[in-house]
């Protein structure tokens, strides 16, 4: 058998892996590749989870306050709060200016094919714990 201790999924998760940056197109389908990088998170990395948490604190804040209105949710804030969590995704960049979260979201808003290819690829667990699966 062996120890718990010998799977730490957070370590991995935290660890980020490097993605290519691509223009939409090209003749395989996955785009055409730029030269930079985006290191990113897993959906299990601690900075994500946070994200998501605290986004999900927003949403019952923003409902609480439409009930009070007898008013409807914006489509604009559930748009804002994934955005906001899918930047906390991208750690780092190869791209001069500094990886923050207002530049990633800014990044993101120019390129919406990078949000949808994080998203999956974060999602994409053997990506990450495939190191994690040969401790066990």
């Amino acid at each position: 058998m062996g120890s718990f201790k010998q799977l730490n999924i957070s370590a991995q998760a935290n660890k980020g892996i490097e993605i290519p940056v691509t223009i939409p197109g090209g003749n395989d389908g996955e785009g055409v590749i730029t030269g930079d990088v985006l290191v990113i998170l897993s959906t299990y990395s601690e900075r994500f989870r946070k994200a998501e948490a605290e986004g999900f604190r927003k949403i019952r804040e923003a409902m609480r306050n439409v009930e009070e209105e007898n008013g409807s949710l914006n489509d604009s804030v559930y748009e804002e709060i994934a955005l906001n969590s899918i930047a906390h995704l991208v750690s780092e960049w190869s791209y001069d200016e500094p990886c923050t979260q207002e530049n990633v979201k800014e990044f993101l808003d120019a390129n919406p094919h990078m949000y949808d290819i994080i998203n999956r690829k974060a999602a994409d667990h053997a990506a990450f714990f495939v190191d994690a699966t040969n401790n066990c």
